[in-house]
């Protein structure tokens, strides 16, 4: 900050002020002057800040500025930035006060960004506008500053307005300005970075520091990485029902494999010692997408795929599969039946190459790298860039963010990794790096101090080591909390083929199942992707805080899966913000699930559904109420499954979910400010006729953002929709868990327990059949005799009705 001296002049293209730069006169007349002309436009213009504000904010042009979804987790209030500047203090004489005064007054208006990592702002900048701003204020030659966590202060700057210092005639007339300026300071969160230390001795193992990784990859390292890991580490081999699924899909000859040696394509009646390829294949290429399998030299195949062969070879196996070469491309029943066995496939492998070099299969594995720099300070000292973390590695990879590859990662037993940096390879137990040589370095502690910002471990690796300690119960392993976290990864990754979208996690809810199923029941899961012992809380996804872009568009509303399906969400999802509180409602569903012969879904309420005890006027399900509802709007066919009914009819083209459950009506009302990142509604009564202004203004409590899909945005927020009441909605109750609450009262010293409901209402957008609906958002609501949501459904009329939802 500039020491404050008579009286500054200020030049700078976006502050206001500078009409008053250059006047002559006397500065103490001049400075009088000053300060009422300010007083003056300050009050004369009521859009004078709002013109500062966008002027401050240039970067985040647009109604909604576009940020990445870490950002959108701070959940941080730029408007403090514009606010007005406190009074100038009166116990100071301004001849006293140091520049020390202002700038705690500006931290308390600031924007504090904790945990920042410039390193992945860099992936992030072109699509979220915080990472932009901020990454173009550090200097891109301070190395380490770009890796370690940083604390980053956005904070106005505020200066002194006023006559010269000793004019004590004039000193009640001193002010604090904006000057519509914001300071950016940048503060590393540890004290010290860490640096790896070279090895100065030549050998197969670092005895102190670490080896430079060379620029070419030595396959004989490789080798016996596999082979120690082979002789001394006991792994379990592939699980019972592992090989029986495979047996299935070599019995019909279905599976095939590539001879590293010649590279011929030959089909395998049993099943073989075999080296699977996890890779991107990234933008098509001239070889059409519908090609059979065929035979061809080694050389001839992309670089990926050549190399993986390669390196197969060297480690002495003599197949490989590549799912691109392998599968009959050209026919759509070969690859319906092998979509639901590539978790077996990956899972029978020896070993599993992970191609996480570039972003497309031309990238290759064996090419030449950059030789890994070193500063030499003496012959026995020399330092190197600290070597980053296998998770952080995955994390930051083009493999790591293709929806394909997780359920890839999830169920191989052994991986090989192939990074820009260097080759990893991962066992049940042991890490081997080519920087630490031939030895593992499962003894060797991991420092997590000053260069990586979180200590976090993906859900894919989570769910592989489940699956590692009891191979032969997966099932175990995909309990509903680590499933939900998983899943909430995986909806973060991008596909090439939205289709795909439930088929590229089918192993994983495959593997979920207790029992296993039949072909035509796995068909039928794939259309939608909720098994139905989990099918009531994974129905609560919601896209509470997802915000369209260009790089990240929202996928249509009619996306080709049941809008009640989690495949159906516009963008990422979540789980009511932690899997935990969805986990709890398995404990008691409100409903049974059952399957239809149409593939459709039945849901019927049990004696765990607590609706008619709800503080809403609720009442007991009327007696033969499903049999007739059913009767009349299901299909004859439509019976439920049983073991030993006949097969399935052919399926529709979506699956439905017949549901009967309690419904009420009621109107969202839109109340969103202009800053607002996502769109905020308040649940009115049904005979509400006003707008948003009027009937928000003492709800602020009651704003949810439902999770509606972007399409519907339009609904409420038009100025059509605006010109009149809010549209009459039907909401419907899918399921809730019962909290109680022990009061002490201070009369008698007694203990009252307070029931609260927790429900998630599901909002329905009618189609054009009755009784049909689609899922327009979900919402988590706590309920409450006497309160303002049980006040609202009560007036909506509440009953028990039949619905379908498509």
């Amino acid at each position: 900050m500039i020491p404050p001296y008579p009286f500054r002049r200020y030049v700078h293209s976006d502050y206001k002020y500078q009409e008053f730069e250059n006047r002559p006169g006397d500065y103490l007349d001049y400075g009088k002057k000053v300060i009422e002309e300010v007083e003056e436009i300050e009050d004369s213009s009521g859009s004078y800040r709002c013109g500062i504000a966008r002027c401050i904010t240039r970067l985040f042009t647009g109604q909604r500025p576009a940020f990445c979804q870490v950002c959108l987790d701070r959940k941080l209030d730029f408007r403090s930035l514009t606010r007005r500047p406190p009074k100038a203090p009166t116990n100071y004489p301004y001849d006293s006060i140091e520049d020390d005064v202002l700038l705690d007054l500006e931290m308390k208006n600031a924007v504090h960004v904790k945990d920042f990592v410039f390193a992945e702002a860099n992936a992030t900048k072109t699509r979220c506008r915080l990472c932009r701003l901020l990454y173009s204020a550090v200097d891109q030659r301070e190395g380490f500053l770009l890796k370690m966590p940083t604390a980053c202060i956005i904070r106005p700057r505020y200066d002194w307005l006023g006559p010269a210092r000793k004019k004590t005639f004039y000193r009640e007339r001193f002010r604090i300005i904006h000057k519509y300026q914001i300071v950016i300071e940048i503060v590393g969160l540890e004290d010290e970075c860490v640096y790896d230390m070279l090895c100065p001795e030549a050998g197969e193992y670092p005895s102190r520091g670490r080896f430079a990784v060379p620029a070419f990859i030595d396959t004989k390292l490789l080798a016996s990485w596999v082979h120690q890991c082979d002789e001394n580490h006991e792994h379990p081999a592939v699980s019972a029902t592992t090989f029986s699924r495979m047996q299935s899909i070599t019995s019909r000859g279905l599976f095939r494999a590539i001879n590293t040696s010649t590279g011929s394509v030959e089909v395998h009646n049993s099943l073989p010692k075999f080296v699977a390829l996890s890779y991107v294949w990234g933008k098509r290429g001239d070889e059409p997408d519908n090609h059979t399998p065929k035979s061809k030299p080694i050389s001839s195949h992309v670089p990926t795929i050549r190399d993986a062969a390669i390196v197969a070879a060297s480690l002495g196996f003599q197949w490989i599969w590549v799912d691109r070469i392998c599968i009959d491309q050209s026919s759509e029943t070969e690859k319906a039946i092998l979509i639901p066995y590539m978790k077996d496939i990956y899972a029978a492998a020896q070993l599993t190459i992970v191609a996480a070099r570039g972003d497309s299969a031309q990238s290759g594995l064996l090419d030449t790298r950059n030789p890994e720099r070193y500063l030499r300070f003496n012959f026995s000292l020399s330092v190197l860039v600290v070597s980053g973390f296998l998770r952080k590695l995955i994390d930051k990879s083009a493999w790591g963010s293709r929806g394909w590859t997780f359920e890839e990662h999830v169920f191989s037993r052994r991986l090989l990794f192939f990074f820009d940096s260097e080759v990893i390879f991962k066992c049940g137990s042991h890490t081997f790096r080519e920087s630490r040589g031939v030895h593992s370095t499962m003894q060797l502690p991991e420092v997590d101090r000053g260069i990586h910002a979180r200590d976090w471990e993906p859900n894919a690796e989570v769910l592989r080591g489940g699956i590692q300690k009891n191979p032969d119960n997966v099932s175990q392993a995909m309990q509903i909390r680590p499933l939900l976290r998983a899943l909430q990864e995986y909806g973060e990754r991008s596909l090439t083929f939205e289709a795909d979208r439930v088929a590229a996690f089918s192993g994983v809810i495959l593997a979920a199942m207790a029992d296993p199923l039949d072909e035509i029941s796995e068909q039928s899961l794939l259309r939608h992707g909720q098994p139905l012992h989990l099918f009531e809380a994974l129905l609560l996804w919601d896209n509470w805080a997802y915000i369209p872009s260009e790089r990240r568009p929202a996928r249509p509303f009619e996306s080709g899966f049941p809008s009640w399906s989690w495949a159906s969400s516009p963008g990422p999802f979540f789980y009511d913000g932690s899997p935990e509180p969805v986990a709890k409602t398995l404990d008691h569903a409100w409903f049974r699930y059952t399957l239809l012969h149409n593939h459709d879904i039945l849901a019927l309420p049990n004696n765990n559904n607590l609706f008619p005890f709800l503080p809403i006027g609720g009442q007991d399900l009327p007696s033969g109420l499903i049999d007739s509802e059913l009767s009349e709007n299901l299909p004859l066919y439509c019976k439920a499954l049983t073991p030993t009914d006949t097969p399935m009819c052919k399926p529709p083209s979506m699956p439905s979910l017949h549901m009967v459950t309690v419904v009420f009506n009621a109107r969202l009302a839109c109340s969103n400010p202009p800053d607002d990142l996502v769109p905020k509604y308040v649940l009115v009564p049904q005979e509400s006729t006003e707008w948003s202004e009027e009937i928000c203004a003492n709800s602020r409590f009651y704003k949810k953002s439902w999770g509606l899909h972007p399409e519907l945005w339009s609904r409420y927020e038009s100025e059509a929709a605006r010109s009149t009441s809010p549209p009459l909605d039907t909401f419907a109750m899918i399921t809730g868990r019962t909290t109680v609450e022990r009061l002490a009262s201070s009369e008698k010293r007694l203990i009252i327990p307070r029931v609260e409901f927790d429900l998630h209402i599901m909002l329905l957008i009618p189609t054009d059949e009755e009784k049909t609906y689609k899922r327009g958002g979900i919402e988590h609501l706590k309920i409450e005799a006497a309160t303002y949501y049980a006040d609202v459904i009560k007036k909506g009329s509440p009953r028990w009705q039949y619905i379908r939802l498509v």
